[in-house]
């Protein structure tokens, strides 16, 4: 079963901290017990290694329990984006399934550690989840050297981001 481990404040954001590792996107709870109404999220998925039904689920999943902005990084990152943003469409533009408001990234051109300082620093949702949007959690799926960078960076946000903004000048 996996376990949500809550960390303290922090990133320019400003929010509760959360990490969570999956050993697969079907071990996503369905109630994952973040405090506040909306999250943002960083998704470390390999998603050319899943079919796009199972990913639906998962981003649903995810939605409806507060989802307003997510970023991916991994393999096919692109591909867990895209169908984010068409779960959100959902019927069209006049008729989204989910908050039309709701942002993505993908970082497919980027390293692990630059996704998560983008995560921890520029995940402003719209004006509409400014306020409520109290909570940031990562997700890793299925890989243990990507759930230890996504761990270093939610124990210590300030440190990481540091380090990373250090090692790219």
């Amino acid at each position: 079963m996996a376990r949500l481990e809550r960390f303290g404040t922090g990133g320019v954001c400003d929010r509760r901290l959360y990490f969570m590792e999956l050993a697969d996107i079907a071990s996503l709870p369905s109630d994952l017990s973040l405090e506040g109404r909306h999250f943002a999220c960083a998704i470390l998925l390999d998603g050319a290694a899943n079919d796009v039904e199972a990913i639906g689920r998962f981003v649903v999943s995810l939605l409806e329990q507060g989802l307003v902005y997510a970023c991916t990084w991994g393999p096919g990152c692109e591909r867990v984006h895209d169908i984010i943003d068409e779960e959100v469409v959902g019927g069209g533009p006049d008729v989204p399934r989910f908050p039309f408001e709701t942002m993505t990234t993908w970082h497919a051109d980027e390293s692990l550690d630059d996704a998560l300082w983008f995560w921890l620093s520029n995940t402003f949702p719209d004006d509409k989840f400014f306020d409520s949007c109290t909570s940031s959690l990562v997700l890793s799926i299925g890989n243990a050297e990507w759930s230890a960078r996504a761990r270093e960076a939610v124990t210590d946000p300030t440190g990481f981001c540091r380090r990373v903004l250090e090692a790219e000048s």
